[in-house]
Protein backbone atom coordinates (compact mmCIF):
# COMPACT_ATOMS: atom_id res chain seq x y z
CA UNK A 1 0.00 0.00 0.00
CA UNK A 2 1.34 3.43 -0.94
CA UNK A 3 2.12 6.14 1.58
CA UNK A 4 -0.73 8.18 0.12
CA UNK A 5 -3.21 5.31 0.59
CA UNK A 6 -2.03 4.75 4.17
CA UNK A 7 -2.52 8.42 4.98
CA UNK A 8 -6.00 8.47 3.46
CA UNK A 9 -6.96 5.37 5.47
CA UNK A 10 -5.73 7.00 8.65
CA UNK A 11 -7.65 10.20 7.88
CA UNK A 12 -10.84 8.20 7.31
CA UNK A 13 -10.36 5.83 10.25
CA UNK A 14 -11.59 8.21 12.93
CA UNK A 15 -13.42 10.58 10.62
CA UNK A 16 -12.07 13.68 12.36
CA UNK A 17 -9.44 16.11 11.15
CA UNK A 18 -8.84 18.95 13.58
CA UNK A 19 -8.24 22.20 11.69
CA UNK A 20 -6.01 24.29 13.90
CA UNK A 21 -5.50 28.02 13.53
CA UNK A 22 -3.53 29.63 16.30
CA UNK A 23 -2.05 33.06 16.99
CA UNK A 24 1.36 31.54 17.76
CA UNK A 25 3.31 28.37 17.17
CA UNK A 26 3.49 27.68 20.92
CA UNK A 27 -0.29 27.86 21.26
CA UNK A 28 -0.66 25.51 18.32
CA UNK A 29 1.69 22.92 19.82
CA UNK A 30 -0.29 23.02 23.07
CA UNK A 31 -3.54 22.48 21.15
CA UNK A 32 -1.98 19.58 19.22
CA UNK A 33 -0.87 17.94 22.47
CA UNK A 34 -4.40 18.27 23.89
CA UNK A 35 -5.94 16.84 20.70
CA UNK A 36 -3.64 13.84 20.83
CA UNK A 37 -4.46 13.29 24.50
CA UNK A 38 -8.14 13.30 23.51
CA UNK A 39 -7.65 10.74 20.76
CA UNK A 40 -7.66 13.06 17.74
CA UNK A 41 -4.51 12.29 15.80
CA UNK A 42 -5.17 13.95 12.42
CA UNK A 43 -4.26 17.61 12.69
CA UNK A 44 -4.33 20.18 9.90
CA UNK A 45 -2.09 23.18 10.53
CA UNK A 46 -3.20 26.11 8.40
CA UNK A 47 -0.74 28.31 6.60
CA UNK A 48 -2.33 31.28 8.40
CA UNK A 49 -0.50 30.18 11.56
CA UNK A 50 2.65 32.23 12.18
CA UNK A 51 5.70 30.21 11.11
CA UNK A 52 3.43 27.42 9.88
CA UNK A 53 6.17 25.45 8.14
CA UNK A 54 8.32 25.49 11.26
CA UNK A 55 5.34 24.38 13.34
CA UNK A 56 4.65 21.51 10.93
CA UNK A 57 8.28 20.43 11.12
CA UNK A 58 8.35 20.73 14.93
CA UNK A 59 5.10 18.77 15.31
CA UNK A 60 6.38 15.99 13.05
CA UNK A 61 9.55 15.74 15.15
CA UNK A 62 7.72 16.00 18.48
CA UNK A 63 4.80 13.67 17.78
CA UNK A 64 6.31 11.28 15.24
CA UNK A 65 3.88 8.54 14.24
CA UNK A 66 1.43 9.50 17.00
CA UNK A 67 0.06 12.29 14.80
CA UNK A 68 -0.87 12.69 11.16
CA UNK A 69 0.13 16.30 10.45
CA UNK A 70 -1.18 18.06 7.36
CA UNK A 71 -1.00 21.55 5.92
CA UNK A 72 -4.11 23.60 5.20
CA UNK A 73 -4.78 26.76 3.19
CA UNK A 74 -2.12 25.77 0.66
CA UNK A 75 -2.62 28.26 -2.19
CA UNK A 76 0.22 27.68 -4.65
CA UNK A 77 3.07 25.34 -5.52
CA UNK A 78 5.61 27.41 -3.58
CA UNK A 79 3.59 26.89 -0.39
CA UNK A 80 3.04 23.25 -1.27
CA UNK A 81 6.77 22.64 -1.67
CA UNK A 82 7.53 24.42 1.61
CA UNK A 83 5.10 22.26 3.59
CA UNK A 84 6.25 19.10 1.83
CA UNK A 85 9.82 19.98 2.81
CA UNK A 86 8.62 20.60 6.38
CA UNK A 87 7.16 17.08 6.53
CA UNK A 88 3.43 17.59 5.97
CA UNK A 89 1.69 14.25 5.46
CA UNK A 90 -1.19 15.66 3.40
CA UNK A 91 -2.14 18.93 1.73
CA UNK A 92 -5.45 20.78 1.87
CA UNK A 93 -6.24 23.67 -0.45
CA UNK A 94 -9.37 25.81 -0.55
CA UNK A 95 -8.91 26.11 -4.31
CA UNK A 96 -8.62 23.72 -7.22
CA UNK A 97 -5.07 24.05 -8.53
CA UNK A 98 -3.92 21.08 -10.64
CA UNK A 99 -0.27 22.02 -10.05
CA UNK A 100 -0.63 21.62 -6.27
CA UNK A 101 -2.29 18.25 -6.78
CA UNK A 102 0.42 17.08 -9.19
CA UNK A 103 3.18 18.20 -6.82
CA UNK A 104 1.62 16.38 -3.88
CA UNK A 105 1.15 13.23 -5.90
CA UNK A 106 4.78 13.24 -7.12
CA UNK A 107 5.83 12.70 -3.49
CA UNK A 108 2.93 10.30 -2.78
CA UNK A 109 0.92 12.67 -0.57
CA UNK A 110 -2.86 13.00 -0.64
CA UNK A 111 -4.20 16.39 -1.67
CA UNK A 112 -7.70 17.64 -0.89
CA UNK A 113 -8.68 20.47 -3.21
CA UNK A 114 -11.59 22.85 -2.92
CA UNK A 115 -14.10 22.74 -5.74
CA UNK A 116 -17.36 24.56 -6.45
CA UNK A 117 -18.43 24.10 -10.03
CA UNK A 118 -19.29 20.70 -11.53
CA UNK A 119 -16.20 20.95 -13.74
CA UNK A 120 -13.93 21.67 -10.76
CA UNK A 121 -15.47 18.80 -8.82
CA UNK A 122 -15.00 16.41 -11.74
CA UNK A 123 -11.41 17.55 -12.31
CA UNK A 124 -10.60 17.26 -8.59
CA UNK A 125 -11.66 13.61 -8.56
CA UNK A 126 -9.17 12.72 -11.29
Amino acid sequence: MSKRQQTVERLCEKGIVAVVRAPSSEALKEVAEALLAGGVDCIEITMTTPNATTVISDCRKTFGDRANIGAGSVLDTRMAQEVIDAGAQYLISPIFNPEIIALGHTVDLPVVAGALTPTEILNATH
